[in-house]
């Protein structure tokens, strides 16, 4: 599976689709966090100077996913990115 690449436009906070769910970008350490109505963290993405194999293997690593779970989870999440109009494929 190729992870698409994206680039960002310059968003500070969005409400996700589900309305429980608020996606927040943190421009100063290029980090994308989810969190959900109790507001515990739900999602740790980082973008730039990361490479989609880095994230894959953080995202293995961090919440015990197979690989093939984080690239599915990371391409989901891309997509979601572009819907919402925070990011554009590059």
């Amino acid at each position: 599976m190729s992870i698409k690449k994206i680039k960002l436009y310059p968003t500070v906070k969005v409400r996700t689709a589900h309305p429980e769910c608020i996606l927040v970008f943190d421009p100063s350490r290029d980090l994308f966090y989810e969190f959900n109505s109790s507001g515990s963290e739900l999602f740790l993405y980082i973008y730039k100077n990361n490479s989609s194999k880095q994230i894959i293997d953080k995202l293995v690593k961090s919440y015990e996913m197979t690989e093939k779970e984080a690239e599915k989870n990371l391409g989901n999440f891309l997509d979601k990115l572009i819907k919402l109009g925070i990011a554009f494929e590059a």
